[in-house]
């Protein structure tokens, strides 16, 4: 592997190549290669580009440029390239990797495993191994993706990812201490191992070890992690890390998704409780309505606002940092709700709107199918919430705004619901109607966060199968929120029972209202 001064010094001899022959395939694709690799995409991609229009038959450069727009999240089109490469070279073995991996991103499993197995024909290693161990894992195949992750070790035992993505497997299995032994074993042989630094801190959060964990979640934007890479602004003053902030001024910013946002946001009273001078917050434009009401904010910023000044200040932290810096334990997490409160006109617009009698739910069962888990945290439709309609006494509305609110304006027989979703402009509006309910059910998605943080009844629908790290093991409460209650699938798909448990529940709820 190159030093960062040779890749430097091999670029200068690239670029002085396509000077005086600006027409050179091979010259464009190693200089765009080499850019690649060091992150350089911006710069890489044109090259690449280049070097494809010049020779259409050029493999490297097209499974490179595969890869270039796979780390960016462009998998159908990084799939268009891979399967040139391999057209052109049957035996690009890391091209027929690479084409699994994205094609598994896509969730076309059964080509995935078509290009990995083809892979380990062409060139057995550890990471196509692996790789195709975390396929059928998701698969459910969980023997035969053992055998793969333990090929992939035989084959390179200093393999890290093969030791993390079993580690994984066995957190899954509920083999705590084995998967944790897993974790650190692949950061023992790779320190920079950001995705195992990553699992470990999911485990120890899980856990209630809050301490290490937090630590261990720094790694989430680390620009190493496979994917679309969280933003870490460019501001001209150091990012937080705990010093003392009596009489210093600290800008906080957004990351990951709204409920992340609305969940860490607690932290901002607690700061000017702490002595913090200035306190700036930068929030999604559609949370700002609602964030309004948040106490000790100084300036609070919609993110794309051209106007802001977000200089001057001492420090700068992302939201889910604060608990780090803030030495959160199990024991100190900042509990009290509600910490945000509905705009009051906005309730007032849509009291005549809600069911005006009955005990009001409120519902969402379908989340951003983006996300990492949603195959399993989303139900399949609103009809598996059925059985709660046979309460009687309840009247129900829809929080589902985007996907599935056209099953909520045409429900099944007999799930009659006021379906608001589509009238529903940003945060303000879903927390009036919010605030005007008696119980929401939802999945894990940002609506559980809303309801939580305006202290409002919430019952939150958990899948088997990864359950997010902040509702820790086992536990049907929350310590993040009291008004919360956990229903925990108890075995992968199985929401039937989920339902029909909530249903009983909601009778005896319901009949002493």
């Amino acid at each position: 592997m190159l030093g960062a001064n040779q890749y430097s010094e091999a670029q200068a001899c690239f670029r002085q190549l396509l000077e005086l022959e600006p027409d050179n395939a091979d010259g464009h694709y190693w200089l765009g290669a080499m850019q690649e690799y060091v992150g350089q995409a911006a710069e890489a991609e044109p090259h690449l580009r280049r070097a494809i229009a010049l020779n259409t038959r050029h493999a490297d450069a097209h499974a490179r440029l595969g890869l270039l727009l796979a780390r960016r999240g462009e998998h159908e089109p990084a799939v268009q390239h891979y399967l040139a490469a391999v057209s052109i070279a049957p035996r690009h073995a890391d091209a027929w990797c690479n084409l699994g991996l994205s094609l598994f991103a896509l969730k076309r499993w059964d080509e995935a495993e078509q290009a990995y197995r083809g892979a380990i024909a062409l060139q057995p290693t550890a990471r196509v191994h692996s790789n195709l161990g975390n396929l059928l894992v998701d698969r459910q195949r969980v023997d035969e993706a053992e055998q793969h992750y333990q090929l992939a070790t035989a084959l390179e035992p200093s393999y890290a990812p093969a030791y993390d993505n079993l580690g994984v497997l066995r957190a899954e299995q509920g083999r705590r201490r084995d998967a944790e032994a897993l974790f650190r074993q692949a950061l023992a042989l790779n320190a920079d191992n950001a995705q195992a630094a990553l699992n470990l801190a999911h485990l120890l959060l899980a856990e209630g070890r809050l301490e290490e964990g937090w630590r261990r979640y720094e790694a989430r934007y680390s620009p190493r992690l496979p994917g679309v890479p969280i933003f870490v602004p460019k501001l001209p003053f150091p990012q937080w890390r705990g010093e003392p902030i009596v009489g210093k001024s600290l800008l906080v910013w957004l990351e990951q998704g709204l409920g992340d946002e609305l969940q860490f946001c607690r932290y901002l009273p607690l700061l000017q409780q702490m002595g913090v001078g200035k306190l700036s917050f930068v929030c999604r434009p559609e949370l700002f309505p609602l964030l309004r009401s948040l106490e000790g904010v100084d300036v609070l910023v919609p993110l794309g606002d051209e106007q802001a000044d977000l200089s001057g200040h001492d420090y700068w932290s992302f939201t889910m940092s604060l608990p780090m810096c803030c030495g959160t334990t199990l024991e100190n997490i900042p509990s009290q709700v509600p910490y945000l409160q509905a705009p009051t006109e906005r309730v007032a617009r849509w009291a005549p709107v809600l069911p005006q009698s009955g005990f009001k739910i409120g519902v969402a069962w379908r989340g951003n199918p983006i996300h990492h888990n949603d195959d399993d945290r989303s139900l399949p439709s609103l009809a598996v919430l059925a059985p709660l309609w046979t309460v009687p006494g309840t009247a129900f509305v829809s929080l589902q705004k985007g996907l599935g609110e056209d099953e909520a304006a045409s429900p099944l027989a007999g799930q009659a619901i006021a379906a608001v979703g589509g009238q529903l402009a940003d945060f303000g509006d879903t927390s009036a109607i919010v605030a005007q309910l008696d119980l929401v059910v939802c999945i894990d998605t940002s609506i559980a966060h809303l309801a939580g943080a305006l202290g409002k009844p919430v019952w939150l629908l958990l899948p088997h199968h990864h359950p997010d790290w902040r509702w820790m093991l086992e536990r049907a409460d929350t310590p993040w929120y009291p008004t919360m209650r956990l229903w925990r699938q108890p075995a992968r798909g199985d929401w039937a029972s989920v339902i029909d448990a909530i249903r009983g529940e909601l009778s005896l709820l319901v009949s002493g209202s």
